[in-house]
């Protein structure tokens, strides 16, 4: 349990160091896309050295599309990407455990394309130096718990096992001679509440039901002749409203089971149509919990997938309004959006990375009653600058 604790510990860790080195690429996505294509050595340089100063990132490096190094920083491999991790890079980032020279590191590797074409790649060192720390002491701890734990335990149960079992047990035993010696009828006083006071509850019923016995074996003898006249006719009764109430049970599963299907296909159905829109979708309800979001809503502002599934509508607020050119009044607008729910608004969200968002905030309606908010977000980035353009 111990070892299995650890291990999910360091798995749980190891995707927490994943997502950081991910969201590390993802803020200077931009950037170093078009200094690649650029072939900006210096600027590629300058950003990478930004990189590495998050806490416990050792080096970076970037490749051109050919695998050959264009640029580092900190500690590296400084050696070309080999063509089999291009390949796998293609479809999607990596990480792993390896090494830089003698030192154990985990990489982050992602391509780096720009309008549609790939014009690069970068790695990130991470130093597993702290995680590793982290969960030695963890598991020595757990098993120092562990230890503690079975020995109060024991004593606990030894204490128990004399106090409530061995004592009643003996009673129980002398009273069952007792019995077996001639002695019907004999009682033991013994109100525990546990198994050993229900046996001995069942042996005082036993006791006094070999007393009664005889007594009462001529009054069941008629009863049992009596139950066996009229036996047959409520078995015919009972199979009769047996076989009602499954026909009645059998059409309520089949229609429980259409319903089911329908209820999957409209929810297959909508959920198609949110992931197929160019837009990206958020729909909240009162208490700003999230009742649906698709994939280009986090693409637009470049969320990871465990976005939605942060503790709080705070911090997910938080995240979101950090992607905004200004986060503080992206943050304000939606609260007050949020203060009235029948509020409707088109207004553009400039970025941090410069892109132009339109956001349409409505209500978001049920059988005319408002339970939350619905917002679309399309990206007018191309479509404004032409229009300046026009202009």
């Amino acid at each position: 349990f111990v070892s299995q604790y650890a291990a999910t510990e360091r798995q749980e860790a190891l995707e927490r160091v994943r997502v950081l080195m991910q969201s590390v690429v993802a803020q200077r996505y931009e950037y170093l896309a078009n200094e690649i294509f650029a072939r900006q050595d210096r600027a590629v340089g300058a950003t990478l050295r930004e990189l590495i100063k998050v806490k416990d990132v050792l080096g970076a490096e970037v490749f051109l599309p050919d695998g050959a190094l264009f640029a580092t920083a900190g500690h590296a491999l400084a050696q070309p990407l080999p063509i089999e991790l291009r390949l796998g890079l293609d479809k999607a980032p990596s990480f792993a455990d390896s090494h830089v020279g003698d030192k154990r590191v985990l990489s982050y590797a992602e391509a780096i394309t720009m309008i549609g074409e790939q014009v690069g790649y970068v790695r990130i060192y991470f130093s597993p130096d702290n995680l590793d720390r982290q969960s030695r002491s963890m598991l020595l701890l757990s098993l120092a718990a562990l230890g503690t734990n079975l020995l109060v335990m024991l004593g606990l149960l030894n204490w128990m096992l004399r106090k409530t079992v061995l004592s009643p047990v003996r009673r129980l035993r002398g009273a069952m001679e007792r019995v077996q010696g001639g002695h019907p009828g004999e009682l033991v006083d013994m109100a525990t509440g546990d198994e050993i006071g229900g046996m001995a509850k069942a042996f005082n019923a036993m006791s006094l039901a070999l007393r009664e016995n005889a007594a009462r074996i001529a009054a069941s003898q008629a009863q049992i002749e009596e139950a066996n006249r009229t036996l047959e006719e409520k078995v015919q009764q009972r199979t009769l409203a047996l076989e009602s109430a499954n026909a009645r049970l059998t059409e309520e599963i089949g229609e429980r089971e259409r319903a089911r299907a329908e209820a999957k296909r409209l929810l297959d159905l909508v959920t198609a149509t949110i992931e197929s829109t160019a837009e990206g979708i958020l729909v909240v309800d009162t208490n700003r919990n999230i009742v649906a979001v698709n994939r280009r809503f986090n693409e637009l502002f470049n969320l990871p997938d465990s976005w939605s599934s942060l503790s709080t509508p705070h911090a997910r607020l938080e995240m979101t309004s950090s992607r905004a050119g200004d986060p503080a009044g992206f943050k304000l607008r939606v609260l007050e959006l949020l203060q009235d729910m029948t509020l409707e608004a088109v207004e553009v969200v400039e970025m941090a990375d410069g892109r132009l968002l339109e956001r349409r905030a409505r209500p978001y309606r049920m059988a005319g009653q408002v339970y939350g908010r619905l917002y679309t977000y399309l990206d007018v980035t191309e479509r404004t600058l032409a229009e300046k353009q026009l202009r």
